[in-house]
């Protein structure tokens, strides 16, 4: 026999409506983003005071070239972000599944410090080879 499932508190509750809320809000953010003249959103602090792209450059043009279907634009800001979205998602959905009260789960991801250090690693030799002059390295940049 199926029991229903348990009553959420509050503050589950408002982890729950928050995330959907939070990336509705950060949608639409980055459309009027967008549209102002002042470029707020665009300037990378690493890139503005070093002229050097971080691991993350790139990403907010990205996230508006992905919100618009342009793939190959979202790509070329980014590549390591547009290759990882789908997993940031899945772990994202997942954690959100967590505060619901359904019976459904998708199984969370677990990271040791092995993981942490192959993703820190990882994201260190993007940002030294996409700052590298040489034209083999310059599809990194964006």
């Amino acid at each position: 026999m199926d029991r229903a499932p348990a009553a959420m508190s509050k503050g589950r509750r408002f982890a729950a409506l928050a995330l959907p809320l939070s990336l509705l809000t950060l949608l639409v953010g980055f459309e009027l983003l967008k549209s102002l003249p002042t470029g707020i959103g665009y300037v990378c602090p690493l890139y503005a005071t070093t002229g050097l792209y971080c691991a993350t450059c790139g990403a907010t043009r990205a996230t508006f070239a992905l919100l618009h279907g342009d793939f190959r634009a979202a790509f070329g800001f980014n590549p390591l972000y547009v290759v990882s979205l789908p997993a940031l998602a899945y772990a994202a959905v997942a954690g959100w599944l967590r505060l619901l009260p359904v019976r459904f789960r998708l199984p969370l991801p677990r990271f040791g410090m092995r993981a942490l250090t192959v993703l820190l690693v990882v994201l260190l030799v993007y940002t030294v080879l996409r700052n590298l002059p040489w034209p083999a390295f310059s599809w990194l940049a964006p």
